[in-house]
């Protein structure tokens, strides 16, 4: 009965479409995943950010 039901329909290619676009997608994100521990340098300076002091320093007369 599925079988039947699967060689009368006409809209099959949705399935392969969907499947193809998230292989695509998959693909694509390990790509930028490996280019990126290549690209050590660019991640670097991007994880000491919150390490940063953002505020210049306030040196005499200040309120506490």
């Amino acid at each position: 009965m599925f079988q039947q039901f699967l060689a009368e329909s006409r809209h099959l290619h949705w399935p392969l479409l969907a499947f193809v676009l998230f292989v695509l997608f998959f693909v694509g994100v390990l790509v930028y995943i490996v280019r990126g521990i290549v690209k050590r340098k660019s991640f670097d300076h991007v994880a000491a950010l919150p390490l940063e002091d953002d505020a210049p320093d306030r040196k005499g007369g200040g309120t506490r």
